[in-house]
């Protein structure tokens, strides 16, 4: 089987979302976990004045993404 799967991440809302595609879950999920990472270590540090951001992980199911509730992958 041919698994996709595409995270995306909005770092500001409503900016475009950052997408990359992986054919490995694992992956995807280190991933957008590592950029959630960021964004709160952005956060404590004061890097940025304000958050408003969004992320999740798509599963592509042959003729659409379908987003993944964040309990599979948080």
């Amino acid at each position: 089987m041919n698994d996709r799967y595409k995270i995306w991440y909005i770092p500001q809302i409503p900016m475009p979302a950052f997408e990359r595609e992986y054919t490995d879950f694992e992956t995807a999920k280190t991933v957008l976990n590592a950029l959630i990472d960021l964004s709160l270590f952005e956060f404590d540090n004061m890097v940025k004045p304000d958050y408003a951001d969004m992320a999740g992980i798509d599963r592509w199911t042959g003729s659409e993404w379908e987003t993944l509730d964040e309990d599979h992958w948080a």
